[in-house]
Order: C-alpha cells, then structure tokens, then sequence
C-alpha cells in the first residue's frame, strides 16, 4: 500500500486530481497497475529529498517492459514529470524514428 498527500497528487499530476469542493474518502483506492509501476511512477510524484540530490529517478536501468508499463502509467495518470522523462528517454533511443517502437511496443504487449 502507498500513502501520498493529496497535494503533491494535485502539483504533480491532472490524472488522480479531483475538483475543488470535493469530498474525498480516506479508504484506499486499488489500481489496476503492479506496484512495482506504482512504485517508481509515485517516485514522480512526492517531492524527492536532499538525499537523492533532489533529482527525479532515473529510469535509464529500467527493463524494457518496466519501462513501458511505468510509461503508460504516467499518460493513463497524466503524471507530468514521468510524462517527460519516459517520453525524452524513448526519443534519445530513436524509438519514434523506425520501427523499432513499434516492435518494442508489440513486445511489450504481448508479454504484459
């Protein structure tokens, strides 16, 4: 289970924000994604401390299917950060450029 405040949800995502006046419910909310997604997604999320020099995670070690599921996540979520980095990350590959993505997004699927 994860715990993050509403307010870094509302700065740091439009996906899991909800309208002023709102009345939220403190019960637990299931997610359709594994936690190892949520765990780095969430990372995007709460505000990083000194000791990782205030730096987003990087997501350069990720394994490709990883790395895909966390970046859907982050478009599902609208996570801006993650939006970002996954999306710099998969230009600086060349993923949009042949059709590379194309079968590293088919090969994501199918052993999703």
């Amino acid at each position: 289970m994860f715990k993050i405040y509403q307010t870094h949800i509302q700065t740091a995502s439009a996906g899991f924000s909800f309208p002023d006046l709102t009345v939220v419910d403190a019960a637990p909310i299931s997610l359709e994604e594994p936690s190892s997604v949520l765990e780095v997604l969430f990372q995007f999320i709460h505000p990083r401390s000194e000791s990782t020099q205030f730096r987003q995670p990087s997501v350069k070690s990720l394994e490709p299917e990883l790395f895909f599921a966390i970046a859907e996540a982050a478009e599902k979520y609208i996570v801006y950060g993650a939006m970002n980095t996954f999306l710099t990350r998969m230009e600086l590959y060349g993923f949009f450029s042949s059709l590379g993505f194309v079968a590293m997004l088919i090969f994501t699927i199918a052993n999703w």
